[in-house]
């Protein structure tokens, strides 16, 4: 996220922003300066009993200088930094000719150096000809002073850096308008300033404002969608592998049928018998059917009953893990969406997932007799819910002729709708509806797959082929 076509740390705008500086910081004492993190530095200044506060931050690639005269409070992970300074008065503050750095001169000959190097940005403090402090210690080069390196005298440089032609104490800090950056500029734009200001200190800080606002909100944006993507995906695997597991169930071989089939031969089966063939009636042919040796015949009767009632628990289990997990999935899609549609960090903040903040399912929701009843909300819920999460089998219900709230009851593999749940789900669609107020209402439903949205519809509108009608009283369960 580097920041392009600004001239926050060109050297044009570090030469200006340096006698600006030393109108500002002369005669102030250094009361105190620490790190907050690796990527930001607060120096504490005091001016006639008046507090100046000077930030570097190195982020996004980039550097930012900000300078305030607002009471600063650290807070406890604040780690101390150029302490010898402390107590110390500026003397003055100069630009080093032709490079983009400046230097502030103590009373007591020690030098804090400003390197303005876009991602490489640091301060250094030099006492001697030495380097005896810094604030990113992480930069190794930075550790050796070097004279040499605040002396350009390439003549290329020089004569490029000459040839520029800019508004000497002039400063616009810009909105790009193609891609919602913020810059800062020595010259006019045809973008719509943000700031225009003869004070070089005034625009340094508020063009760090902007951009680091700006930019902050886009990583924090990119970060969520990864996040978001990730719990998408691992949802969808975990929906898989759960339809998967049903699935598996249903086609084993039903256990209560076998209990009915070794009951039909109790006196044909020998004891202490590991398997045995036996004719099938369900299915009109010889099946081996395995067998608990140290069980009787009716005992492995009520053996595999048992292990029919257990997998119906399993199922129903496993059944509603699916639909928990086709409700969170839901959630999070709607989060992605409005993730990616959020224009600002106030609408970011709250789109997150996480072990304390469950996602909101987007649709009312009941549950009849293990059934699953979802419910639009309004005109662009409904189209969500229509369009987007009713699967092609579910069961698609709505008011006839009036307003409503579009409603499903989800499909589930191997299993009828029983008629009361339907009557329910009707009853439900004709209460949230403009019949709310009627004895008894008409209600229409059909196969979701027969439910299409022309070009063109409003919001909530769509059409429906093969529909039946039942007749309800308006209601909630």
């Amino acid at each position: 996220m580097a920041i392009i076509g600004s001239f926050h740390q060109h050297y044009h705008f570090v030469k200006q922003l340096a006698p600006d500086l030393n109108q500002w910081l002369l005669g102030a004492s250094l009361d105190s300066a620490f790190t907050i993190s690796k990527q930001e530095l607060v120096m504490l200044f005091n001016k006639n009993n008046e507090q100046l506060v000077v930030k570097v931050l190195a982020k996004f690639h980039s550097g930012f200088l900000l300078f305030e005269n607002t009471p600063y409070h650290k807070g406890s992970n604040a780690q101390a930094c150029f302490e010898p300074l402390f107590g110390k008065q500026v003397i003055t503050v100069k630009p080093h000719l032709y490079n983009r750095s400046f230097e502030v001169v103590f009373d007591n000959n020690q030098v804090l150096i400003f390197k303005c190097y876009d991602a490489l940005i640091n301060v250094v403090l030099v006492d001697g000809g030495e380097v005896v402090d810094m604030f990113r210690e992480s930069i190794q080069n930075d550790w050796t002073y070097n004279p040499v390196e605040f002396e350009v005298t390439d003549e290329n440089i020089i004569n490029k850096l000459d040839a520029y032609q800019y508004e000497a104490g002039k400063y616009w800090v810009y909105k790009r308008e193609a891609d919602d950056e913020f810059y800062l500029s020595l010259n006019p734009q045809t973008d719509k300033p943000i700031l225009e200001t003869n004070n070089s200190v005034e625009a340094s800080t508020i063009f760090a404002r902007y951009a680091l606002g700006s930019l902050g909100f886009k990583q924090a944006k990119v970060s969520r969608v990864a996040t978001l993507e990730g719990e998408i995906k691992r949802l969808k695997q975990q929906i898989k592998l759960s339809e998967q597991g049903i699935k598996q169930l249903l086609h084993q071989s039903p256990f209560e049928e076998i209990g009915h089939i070794i009951m039909a031969n109790l006196h044909a089966i020998p004891k202490q018998t590991k398997q045995i063939e036996l004719f099938d009636f369900y299915n009109n042919k010889n099946i081996l059917v395995k067998l608990k040796s140290d069980l009787d015949a009716a005992a492995n009767a009520a053996y595999y009953y048992r292990k029919a009632k257990n997998k119906k628990i399993e199922v129903e289990q496993m059944e509603q893990k699916l639909l928990n997990l086709q409700q969170k999935l839901v959630g999070v899609e709607l989060m992605l969406e409005q993730v990616n549609a959020a224009q600002n960090a106030k609408q970011l903040k709250p789109l997150q997932v996480s072990k304390k903040q469950e996602v909101v399912f987007p649709f009312k929701r009941f549950v009849v007799q293990e059934f699953e009843i979802w419910v639009g909300k309004n005109a662009a819920n409904n189209d969500l819910l229509t369009q987007k999460y009713a699967h092609k089998n579910d069961l698609w219900i709505h008011a006839k002729g009036v307003t409503g709230s579009h409603t499903i009851i989800k499909h589930k593999a191997g299993k009828a709708i029983p008629n009361n749940v339907l009557t329910i789900a009707a009853q439900i669609a004709a209460y949230y509806s403009k019949h709310k107020g009627n004895t008894l209402a008409p209600v229409c439903y059909t196969l979701k797959k027969f439910v299409r949205k022309p070009k063109g519809f409003e919001p909530g509108q769509v059409v429906m082929d093969r529909e039946e009608v039942i007749m309800v009283e308006p209601k909630l369960p």
